[in-house]
């Protein structure tokens, strides 16, 4: 399933199993989109966690992601939902892969360990190059095929101004 975002399809937060038959979509007032749909299987959803930045201004993190414990699984998708910002991936990982999406955005970078270079596999709509963690509380949200994947997220908080020492 996929949503148009900033004229591009993006994947939704979900991962339904088989060839799904989608019978229903609904838009709730605050974005969330529900979807009814038939099919056999377990759907995978996206892992939910929230992130403190100490700072008092934008932080631009780092991810980390390790590769499942056997075979390999898709990464879809990373987003700061309190930011509104979206990362879309049609990015596949190998067992023992790791790969390292860096969003400073004077050295803006997505690199595995296997292949090197790999910024192509990230989607129309997404906001690698302003993509980050406003001060205080972030929910992020991650959507990965496999439950063994690692994700890390890492940042340096910083300080608007020196009078926020």
């Amino acid at each position: 399933m996929a949503r148009v975002r900033s004229g591009a399809y993006a994947p939704m937060d979900v991962d339904l199993p088989g060839v799904p038959a989608v019978y229903a979509l609904i838009q709730a007032p605050n974005g969330a989109i529900a979807a009814g749909f038939s099919t056999t299987g377990s759907a995978v959803a996206a892992a939910t966690s929230t992130v403190t930045n100490t700072g008092t201004a934008r932080a631009y993190p780092t991810l980390v992601l390790t590769g499942p414990t056997s075979g390999s699984a898709r990464a879809y998708q990373l987003l700061n939902t309190t930011t509104g910002r979206a990362i879309y991936l049609n990015l596949t990982i190998q067992a023992g892969e790791t790969v390292t999406l860096t969003f400073d955005p004077a050295a803006l970078s997505f690199t595995s360990d296997f292949r090197g270079n790999i910024a192509d596999a990230i989607l129309p709509g997404s906001q690698e190059s302003d993509f980050f963690l406003q001060p205080g509380a972030n929910t992020m949200t991650l959507l990965v095929s496999s439950s063994t994947v690692t994700a890390t997220l890492r940042w340096r908080p910083t300080v608007a101004s020196l009078d926020d020492l």
